[in-house]
């Protein structure tokens, strides 16, 4: 965040504003606070030198708004997982933004909806599991099935049975996926 002092006629405004970027790439500059000219915050605030108590007003906004967008941290113990055995690989995680960003979520839930596939597995979940590990590692499907339960962060919440019972569907419904595809 950062102020700005805009002289307008025979005083100055004093804004608070912030540089955002947004997702399609452009960037922007948001007003937070609009506090008026020097005069006037020297009357409201009381303060001697308005332009010191406008920094130190950023300051505090600045500091408030990390706390609040600070990023989230999490701790893995390498250790106690080595010791039971389990190792983790967390190259699907990297690759969930791009699956996200391709809309299948999205696709898979209209189809669902859709035809009324009433399934006790999640379709979304196998899908994703089915397609990240083949990236990592090509196998079949019983493989495949294995090597996500063995390494993958998440755990499975499907059976071997409940993958061939989803590809069934996808296959049933293959025209609607190669549409989604062309036009999305």
């Amino acid at each position: 965040m950062k102020a700005q002092f805009t002289p307008s006629g025979n005083k100055i405004l004093v804004y608070i504003r912030k540089t955002i970027k947004k997702e399609d790439g452009t960037v922007v500059t948001k007003t937070i606070e609009k506090l008026g000219s020097l005069d006037e915050i020297k009357e409201t605030y009381g303060c001697a030198d308005p332009k010191e108590w406008v920094l130190n007003r950023v300051r505090e906004l600045t500091e408030e708004y990390n706390e609040d967008n600070s990023p989230i941290r999490t701790e893995i113990s390498v250790t106690k997982d080595r010791e039971e055995g389990n190792r983790y690989m967390c190259g699907d995680l990297l690759l969930w933004k791009l699956y996200n960003d391709l809309q299948i979520p999205e696709l898979l839930r209209s189809l669902q909806k859709k035809y009324r596939h009433r399934a006790k597995y999640d379709l979304n979940a196998i899908v994703r599991d089915l397609v990240l590990a083949r990236i990592i590692h090509p196998a079949s499907k019983a493989k495949t099935y294995e090597f996500v339960q063995q390494h993958f962060i998440n755990k499975v919440t499907y059976d071997l049975c409940n993958v061939y019972d989803a590809l069934e569907f996808r296959y049933y419904y293959f025209v609607d996926f190669r549409i989604y595809n062309v036009f999305y």
